[in-house]
């Protein structure tokens, strides 16, 4: 005989995750786009709406988790090198 399956209300843990890490792509993508100036600037905009904008602007501010994603999304699809990939020139001063 099989046991009944309870029917209590579970929180969805794994569903909220994902939407963390779909709201840090989100605004690392906003950021590699915009720049940081440029992102800083509309979220400003933002602080000075609405209520609902007001609520916008403080889930998309800046963090440094979306930071590091957007440097790493300069580093590898922007085709220009990071700053700690750039080769240091050797000057020769004897030319």
């Amino acid at each position: 005989m099989s046991r009944p399956r309870r029917t209590s209300l579970r929180f969805p843990v794994r569903g909220v995750v994902w939407l963390a890490i779909f709201l840090f792509m989100i605004k690392a993508f906003l950021l590699f786009h915009h720049g940081q100036a440029g992102y800083d600037q509309r979220v400003s905009q933002l602080v000075e709406g609405t209520a609902f904008e007001k609520a916008g602007a403080f889930v998309l501010d800046a963090d440094p988790v979306s930071g590091w994603l957007a440097s790493q999304m300069n580093r590898y699809l922007s085709g220009a090198p990071a700053a700690e990939d750039t080769p240091i020139a050797i000057v020769d001063e004897d030319l």
